[in-house]
This record gives structure tokens, sequence and C-alpha cells, in this order.
């Protein structure tokens, strides 16, 4: 892990909000030929909330063409709901200065059995060349 980062608070949120973007609406990623598919985007789109737990991201989001906006929730808010909720969650590494791995996850919480699932995750290695990030290579799609 770095001990000096390049990526600030607000270029990693502007990462997410382009991830999330492309994902939601099935659109190539900006500044690349890369299409970000989701494996369960079906599933996450059949619940009429759609629910991301982020600590960085402070406010929810509204997406170019959804009908509804991405609220922004605690871990807490997701166990707290009854019965099952599905919900988006970003994880992010340094892998050098100019590398960021970012995984998009897709899980669901079962209130009744107090558990997470894993659903699919979609991973994309980004690398900073002059001011940009762009995408590295083909991002990894994985499903449960």
């Amino acid at each position: 892990m770095a001990t000096h980062s390049p990526l600030s608070t607000a270029e990693l949120s502007e990462l997410k909000v382009n991830v999330l973007n492309s994902v939601l609406n099935d659109l190539v990623f900006p500044g690349s030929n890369f299409t970000l598919r989701f494996a369960d985007l079906p599933f996450v789109l059949t619940q009429p909330d759609i629910y991301l737990v982020d600590k960085k991201l402070k406010s929810s989001i509204q997406i170019e063409r959804l009908n509804r906006p991405v609220q922004i929730v605690s871990k807490n808010f997701i166990k707290e709901k009854s019965g099952k909720t599905i919900y988006l969650e970003f994880q992010s590494e340094e892998q050098d200065r100019n590398i960021l791995l970012l995984t998009l996850n897709a899980n669901i919480f079962s209130s009744p059995e107090n558990r997470t699932i894993n659903l699919s995750s979609l991973k994309i290695k980004f690398k900073k060349e002059r001011n940009d990030w762009t995408i590295m290579e083909s991002p990894t799609s994985l499903s449960a």
C-alpha cells in the first residue's frame, strides 16, 4: 500500500459515481471502451430503493437515466431493515502510487438470519496517467 497517495477523496468519489453510472445504465466507462456489466444488476434493480453502503460518499447520487437515486446508507441502516435487503458496496485498494483496484460488490442482507450473502462483484483496475484515472485492463466480473 502506498504511503503517499495521489488519490484524493474527491477523485475516489468521482470514480465511484462514474462506475455506478456506467454499471446501472450498462454504459461504456468514460474515457474507455469498456462497458461495465454487473451480473446481478437485474436483481439489484428489482428492489424499489437502491442502497450503497459507503463511508466516503455523503449524499444520495442521482444516476442518469435511472428513475431513482442511489441512497448512501450505513451498514446499521441495512441491518435495521426487515426482510432481505440488497445493497451495493465499494472496496478500494491502492496497489501503488498510481494504481487503484476498485471493486463494486452486490450483497444481500437477511434480517431473519442476521447474515450477509455476497452476490456478485466487479473488479476494475485503474491507472493514473497525467491527471486522469483510466481503466488499465478489461474489468473482471465474479458471480456467487
